[in-house]
C-alpha cells in the first residue's frame, strides 16, 4: 500500500490516535510533518573522550556513567539542575538553567549509562557540559558494551553520526527515532524513484538548471541524508549545517521566499494606472509653504516617489529612515501631489495615538492649502461615521487617517488613488491587501522607523523599491544616553528633577502595568503613585495599554499641553508619539526591553530645540546580554547600527516576528546564518520569473503556494 505524505500520524505503526493528538499539539499532523522534523544537531557515536582529555571550549561527546544528581537554589522563582557523571576517574557536571521538560531528571538513575556530547567548559575546577544532548545506553547482563553505532541507531545507516531531536516531556529521542524509521519505511515504496514529480510534496521547487547551477541534490535524496546520514558522513560537516544535504534544502526555502516576493513584484507592474501630472508642480508648491528646508535624503525620496507618480504602473515603495528623520513630510508632500491629481488618500497608522498625531500633521501642513481630512478611528461615534462616509463618497474629504477602522466594508472611497501605511509590519498582509482593494490599483507608501538591517531589508520588504532617509535633519543634537545600575538610580531622578525645573518634560517607561509576584520588576501603577510623592511640584500623569481610548487621548493631549510633566507609560508611547518639550527618556528595567525597542522608545526625546537625554536603568537581575545591550545604546544612535547588533544578538525571528513581518517560520534557512545563499537565492528567483522557459514552472508554484501569495492569480 503507498502512502502519501498527508497521511494522518494516528495510521503510523506505534502512533494511534491518542498519541496522534498529542503530537498534533507539537505541531505534527501528518507524514509530511514528521519527514520535514530535521534534527537540529548530531552526535559522534563513533569516538569516546576521556574527562582527562577534555580541552576548554571543545565540543566533544562521551560516554560516562550517572554518579548522582545536585540543585543549587539562586533565586526563589530559580534553581541550577546538575547531572554528576562519571568515567570511573574524573567528573563532569551536565548542567541546567532550565528543566528541558517535566520530570526530566527523574530518568537519571545512579549507576545509569548515558552518552552525553555538548560544548564543554571549564568552571571552579570542574569540567561541564551546560544543556548537553544526553543519550541513554543500554549494557548486557555480561557487562558488555552494545551501544554500537547501529545498534543505537537501530535501521540507520552504518555511521557513527546519530541525529538529535528537539524533544519534549512524551516525546524523547528514542520515540522521535522510532516514528522517524517508521515513516521512512512507509514513504520509500512511494518515492523510491528519484525525480518523481507526481505527488506535489516531491515536486522540485528549485528548477533544474538553477539547481544544477548551485551543485544541489534531489529533494527526497537531501531530506533522508539528514535523517540517516550516509556511512562516509563527515560529523564536523554534519553539525555545522555544511553538507549537501543542509545547502539543498537551505537554498529551497530561501528560493521559494524570493521566488514568491518577485512573482509580487512581477504582479504589481502588471497593473496599469493613469500617470499623475504635474507632480514637479504640485511638489514645489508643497515645499514654499515649509519654514525649512528638507535634507537631501528627503528630497532624494520625493523624487522616486515622483518617477513613481510618472509610470503607468503603481508605486509600491518603502520610506525607510531612522526615529525624526523626517518620513512624514516626504509623506504629506507626496499626499499632496496626488490630492491636487484630484485622487484621494488614506493614511494607515496602527495606534489611535499615532492616527491623531498624523491628523494634526496634516492639518499643520495641508489644511492652510485648502485640504479637507478628518480621521477615522474605532472609537468615532455613528453620525460621526455618517459624516464620513458620505465626505468619502462623494470626493468631498480628500485624505482620512485612521487606523484598523479603515479596513471596515462600510469604508468606501470615490477614487482612492494613494495609500501611506506607517509602520506596515504591525499589519497583516491580508489587512494592508484590504486597504488596496478599496481604490484601482492605488500607490503604496511603507513607512517604517523601526530599523531594520539592510541585510534583511530585502527580505521583509523585498517586493518594494527602497527609498533610504539616513541624514537627520539640522540642528537635531544627538540624544546622550546613560545606563545606571540600580544602586545609582537616585541619580537619575535628580538629573529629570533638574530638567523639569528648566521647564522640560520627561517619560518614566516600565515593562508593567501592575506588579508580578512571578516577576521582580517595577510596574507603572505602583510607580506612578511613588514618582507622584516624589515629584510634588509638578503634575505626574499615567498612560498604558489598558486604559479605554478617549482616557489615554485625554492624558497624551494634557502631556502636550504641559499640563502633566511627567509622563509614566508602559510602552504605548513607543511609536509615534511626539512632544517636542520632552527631554528625557527614564526606561525602568531596560533589560526587559530588546535594543531596537530601546531605540524607539529613545526617539520619543530630543524632537525639539532642546537636547534629549535617555537613562537606561537596569533591575537588579540582568544578565551580560542585558548590560551589553545598554552598553550600545549609550555608544551609538544610529538606529541601522543598533539594528544589526540587535540581529546578532537575538536573530531574525525575534527582531522582527515572524507573524507580524510575514515571514515563514524557516525548517532549515536561518538569515543571519545563511545571508550570502539568501543573496544567491534572490539573484536566481528575479532571474528565473524574467525567464521565458519559467512558465510551467511557475504556474506549479503559484499552484502549490497560492495561500502565501496573496497577491498573485493563477494564470
Amino acid at each position: 500500500m503507498k502512502w502519501p505524505p498527508s497521511t494522518e500520524l494516528q495510521f503510523l505503526k506505534g502512533v494511534g490516535p491518542k498519541y496522534a493528538d498529542f503530537l498534533r499539539k507539537k505541531g505534527l499532523y501528518d507524514f509530511k510533518d514528521l519527514v520535514e522534523f530535521y534534527p537540529r544537531t548530531y552526535q559522534d557515536l563513533s569516538y569516546n573522550k576521556k574527562i582527562a582529555d577534555l580541552t576548554d571550549g571543545e565540543t566533544a561527546s562521551l560516554r560516562l556513567t550517572v554518579a548522582g544528581l545536585k540543585q543549587q537554589r539562586i533565586s526563589k522563582f530559580k534553581s541550577i539542575s546538575s547531572i554528576i557523571l562519571t568515567d570511573g576517574k574524573d567528573t563532569l557536571e551536565a548542567k541546567y538553567f532550565k528543566s528541558p521538560y517535566r520530570g526530566y531528571f527523574n530518568q537519571f538513575e545512579k549507576g545509569g549509562k548515558v552518552q552525553v556530547s555538548g560544548k564543554v567548559g571549564f568552571y571552579k575546577n570542574t569540567y561541564q557540559i551546560v544543556h548537553p544532548e544526553i543519550n541513554f545506553l543500554k549494557e548486557e547482563n555480561d557487562g558488555t558494551d552494545k551501544n554500537t553505532p547501529e545498534e543505537l541507531q537501530k535501521a540507520l545507516p552504518k555511521t557513527g553520526i546519530l541525529p538529535v531531536y528537539s524533544e519534549s516531556d512524551g516525546l524523547t529521542q528514542k520515540k522521535i527515532h522510532a516514528l522517524i524509521k517508521n515513516v521512512f519505511k512507509n514513504l520509500q515504496d512511494e518515492f523510491s524513484q528519484t525525480g518523481n514529480v507526481t505527488n506535489p510534496w516531491l515536486y522540485p521547487l528549485v528548477p533544474k538548471i538553477i539547481a544544477d547551477h548551485y551543485k544541489l541534490t534531489d529533494r527526497w535524496k537531501a531530506i533522508r541524508e539528514l535523517h540517516f546520514p550516509p556511512a562516509d558522513a563527515d560529523i564536523k560537516t554534519y553539525t555545522e549545517g555544511r553538507t549537501r544535504a543542509h545547502l539543498t534544502l537551505i537554498f529551497e526555502e530561501l528560493f521559494i521566499l524570493e521566488l514568491l516576493t518577485a512573482l509580487r513584484k512581477e504582479d504589481y507592474t502588471k497593473a496599469s494606472v493613469t500617470p499623475f501630472k504635474e507632480n514637479r508642480k504640485h511638489l514645489d508648491e508643497f515645499l514654499k509653504t515649509l519654514p525649512f528646508k528638507l535634507t537631501n535624503d528627503q528630497l532624494k525620496s520625493l523624487n522616486d516617489i515622483k518617477e513613481d507618480f510618472e509610470r503607468g504602473s503603481p508605486m509600491h515603495r518603502l520610506v525607510q529612515g531612522d526615529v525624526g528623520s523626517g518620513k512624514t513630510l516626504v509623506a504629506l508632500a507626496s499626499a499632496y501631489a496626488a490630492i491636487k491629481n484630484g485622487k484621494q488618500v488614506a493614511i494607515m497608522a496602527p495606534t489611535e495615538i499615532l492616527a491623531l498625531q498624523h491628523l494634526e500633521n496634516v492639518k499643520k501642513f495641508l489644511e492652510p492649502l485648502g485640504i479637507k481630512a478628518t480621521c477615522l478611528t474605532g472609537k468615532a461615534k455613528e453620525p460621526e461615521r455618517l459624516e464620513i462616509d458620505q465626505q468619502l463618497m462623494s470626493g468631498e474629504l480628500q485624505l482620512l487617517v485612521g487606523t484598523h477602522a479603515l479596513f471596515e466594508d462600510r469604508v468606501q472611497f470615490n477614487d482612492l488613488a494613494f495609500v501611506i501605511v506607517d509602520e506596515q509590519h504591525r499589519f497583516g498582509v491580508h489587512q494592508r491587501q484590504k486597504l488596496k482593494n478599496k481604490g484601482t490599483h492605488p500607490h503604496f507608501l511603507v513607512m517604517t522607523a523601526t530599523p531594520i538591517p539592510r541585510t534583511l531589508t530585502m527580505t521583509v520588504y523585498g517586493d518594494l523599491d527602497v527609498s533610504l532617509i539616513e541624514e537627520m535633519p539640522p540642528g537635531r543634537t544627538p540624544i546622550k544616553t546613560k545606563k545606571f545600575f540600580q544602586n545609582e538610580r537616585e541619580k537619575a531622578v535628580v538629573a529629570v528633577q533638574e530638567e523639569l525645573e528648566k521647564g522640560r518634560q520627561a517619560y518614566f517607561v516600565f515593562p508593567l502595568v501592575e506588579e508580578s509576584e512571578s516577576l521582580d520588576l517595577k510596574s507603572a501603577q505602583f510607580e506612578f503613585e511613588e514618582l507622584t510623592k516624589h515629584f510634588k511640584d509638578f503634575n505626574v500623569g499615567l498612560l498604558h495599554g489598558r486604559m479605554k481610548s478617549q482616557e489615554k487621548e485625554e492624558v497624551m493631549e494634557a502631556f502636550r499641553q504641559n499640563k502633566i510633566q511627567v509622563l509614566v507609560s508602559t510602552t504605548v508611547i513607543e511609536v509615534g508619539v511626539d512632544v517636542a518639550n520632552a527631554t528625557v527618556m527614564v526606561i525602568e528595567n531596560c533589560e526587559r526591553f530588546g535594543l531596537s525597542q530601546l531605540h524607539q522608545l529613545r526617539g520619543r526625546v530630543g524632537r525639539g530645540e532642546h537636547p534629549g537625554k535617555c537613562f537606561l536603568i537596569l533591575g537588579n537581575k540582568f544578565s551580560q546580554i542585558s548590560k551589553h545591550r545598554a552598553e550600545v545604546m549609550e555608544r551609538t544612535t544610529n538606529g541601522f547600527t543598533i539594528a544589526e547588533e540587535d540581529l546578532q544578538l537575538r536573530g531574525p525571528g525575534e527582531v522582527l516576528g515572524s507573524r507580524q513581518s510575514g515571514l515563514p517560520a524557516f525548517k532549515m534557512a536561518d538569515l543571519l546564518k545563511h545571508q550570502k545563499i539568501l543573496i544567491e537565492a534572490r539573484k536566481a528567483a528575479f532571474r528565473w520569473v524574467q525567464n521565458p522557459k519559467s512558465r510551467e514552472h511557475i504556474k506549479e508554484i503559484k499552484r502549490l503556494y497560492q495561500h502565501k501569495l496573496e497577491l498573485v492569480n493563477i494564470s
